[in-house]
């Protein structure tokens, strides 16, 4: 019979260690190497705690995240900590044509022919993928992203985006 002993001086320092509750973790795995998407609130950012696949998980590469999730692909599969943060918001301000009640506007930009396309918005804030209207995925940081100029699709991402300034 094996006797485990546990001093009070280790209880209390595991007892203290920052530990992510339950609910603060999302398990999200590629299966089969096929694109997964995981929904999450993800407005405070999304970090990495235990990787549990033997493909490597690279961010940018093979897990990324948006403001309702989390996605994985080629194989990763990974806990994430889901960090605390504030929502965003757009503040109140005076709405251009086709603007929404929220301050955004829908914009569609698309990669014709699998090529890189720059679409020109002004004083890009915060931008989502509302409507992906191509056959090819459209994933953050890889087939399309933004700058405060404007949103870029590549590789025949084509989609609908909404833009809050």
């Amino acid at each position: 019979m094996l006797r485990l002993t546990v001093s009070l001086a280790t209880l209390l320092a595991l007892a203290s260690a920052p530990v992510a509750r339950a609910g603060n973790l999302v398990r999200c795995e590629s299966d089969g190497f096929r694109d997964r998407y995981c929904p999450a609130e993800t407005h405070g950012g999304v970090r990495l705690v235990r990787q549990i696949s033997r493909a490597p998980c690279r961010q940018g590469s093979s897990w990324s995240f948006d403001r309702h999730g989390i996605w994985v692909n080629d194989g990763c599969g990974a806990e994430f900590e889901i960090l605390p943060g504030p929502r965003a918001h757009a503040p109140p301000s005076d709405h251009a044509p086709g603007a929404d009640a929220r301050g955004g506007e829908e914009i569609a930009c698309e990669s014709h022919e699998y090529r890189y396309q720059y679409c020109p918005v002004r004083n890009a804030r915060e931008v989502e993928l509302m409507r992906q209207t191509s056959s090819s995925n459209c994933r953050y940081n890889r087939s399309w992203g933004f700058d405060r100029g404007g949103i870029w699709v590549d590789q025949g991402c084509a989609a609908v985006f909404r833009v809050r300034w």
